[in-house]
């Protein structure tokens, strides 16, 4: 099973539209959210860790890909891209609204 060669798997360029779909998605849902000032920053909270672990988790996929695949599967690096920039920016306006709301203790 070792030695067997595989293909490798070929993402649609697509998936980046989902992707960007989704960001715009959060990004409202982020901005306008709703309930208690501790909902609200333990919301912040859980989904900015989770956006900066996705950004993370993509950039070492991406650069796995790289190394891996060297420029056979553009989109998938196009894909890995995308994901890290719309976590990363995500990520970084959880940040922005939690500084700005200030970061009281809950």
């Amino acid at each position: 099973m070792v030695d067997k060669e595989e293909d490798a798997v070929i993402f649609p360029y697509s998936y980046s539209f989902v992707i960007l779909v989704v960001c715009i998605f959060f990004y409202f849902y982020i901005k306008h959210l709703q309930g208690g000032r501790r909902y609200r920053k333990v919301k912040e909270i859980i989904w900015g860790l989770f956006f900066a672990a996705a950004a993370v988790n993509s950039l070492f996929w991406f650069s796995m890909n790289g190394a891996v695949y060297s420029k056979e599967l553009l989109s998938n690096q196009i894909l890995l891209a995308a994901i890290f920039l719309g976590s990363a920016l995500l990520a970084a306006q959880i940040a922005i609204k939690y500084k700005r709301e200030g970061s009281e203790k809950i």
